[in-house]
């Protein structure tokens, strides 16, 4: 059996051209250098270095044997550098999937404070549909996935956190002043003054299968392939819509645009942060720690 320390003391000995110099970095003694290379060279039956006044060189053999292995000691040592960076999180690699934009602010809050404490870790972020993520989360693509709940969620997975996400209606001021009432009825909403987003949108589903479910049919005033359009829309007066607030807390809080019936909402989704059932990555476990603690 290849004793793997004797070819490691060859190859420090050869790397530094001095006895000396090999026992500090291989923090043994002298001694037990020179006794590793006397085992070496009897294992080979080649002697491996001459002896110098101011240390040792190489023989032809031993100028051989070090090509050999200077690549395979030297990677060996670099994976073991990188254990010990990985212990302390200065090295590594964290992939999440995320299935909804309305996340876009907690993801903001939760990766810029994870990267400002391990800069050294690579940070890969995937948007995809919930159904996509799960199978890249099960397949080891990605290591958390922030996706919709589904039944029976929990016994596959385990959650992390779970986020309700609320839809208000934002409109001008001119809508402010018109609708001035802390609630509506949903039977008396006023449908025909709604911005949507296109039929493609999830969000839109979500809204129009809560009007179903009150008998109401939606005849969108305007519908629209994203939300910058939808935001500008209602800014200039031309309709209100139903939005996650949070994407616009500055503006309302300057009143661009005002929350029209604040006391009306509809819980649209449920979203939740899942790893596997079997997690033990120490890196994954630092940024689900920042999840967890998240107070928005």
């Amino acid at each position: 059996m290849v004793n793997y320390n004797l070819y490691r003391t060859f190859y420090f000995v050869a790397k530094e051209g001095n006895i000396t110099k090999a026992s500090e970095k291989l923090y043994i003694s002298q001694p037990a250098v020179s006794e590793a290379i006397r085992e070496l060279e009897g294992q080979l039956n080649q002697k491996l270095f001459h002896r110098k006044n101011k240390g040792v060189e190489l023989t032809g053999f031993g100028k051989i044997l070090f090509e050999k292995v200077k690549g395979i000691i030297g990677g060996l040592d670099e994976i073991e550098e990188m254990g010990r960076k990985y212990d302390k999180l200065a090295v590594g690699q964290l992939k999440i999937g995320v299935a909804s934009a309305n996340l876009n602010q907690l993801m903001s809050r939760v990766l810029t404070s994870f990267a400002k404490s391990h800069s050294s870790v690579n940070i890969e972020t995937k948007n995809d549909d919930t159904q996509e993520l799960l199978s890249l989360l099960d397949k080891g693509n990605i290591d958390v996935a922030f996706v919709d709940y589904f039944d029976g969620c929990e016994k596959v997975y385990n959650i992390v956190s779970e986020y309700n996400i609320f839809y208000r209606i934002i409109g001008s001021k001119s809508y402010k002043n018109l609708y001035s009432g802390e609630n509506i009825d949903i039977e008396h909403f006023p449908t025909e003054e709604l911005i949507l987003p296109n039929k493609s949108n999830s969000s839109r589903k979500l809204i129009e299968d809560y009007f179903k479910k009150n008998k109401i049919t939606l005849s969108p005033k305007y519908e629209l392939d994203n939300y910058t359009l939808l935001y500008d829309f209602v800014k200039k007066g031309l309709g209100i819509a139903f939005v996650n607030t949070d994407f616009y807390k500055d503006r309302i809080e300057n009143h661009e645009v005002e929350i029209i019936y604040p006391k009306f909402s509809l819980c649209a989704r449920k979203l939740v942060c899942i790893v596997k059932k079997k997690q033990d990555d120490k890196i994954v476990s630092e940024f689900l720690s920042i999840v967890k603690n998240d107070k928005g």
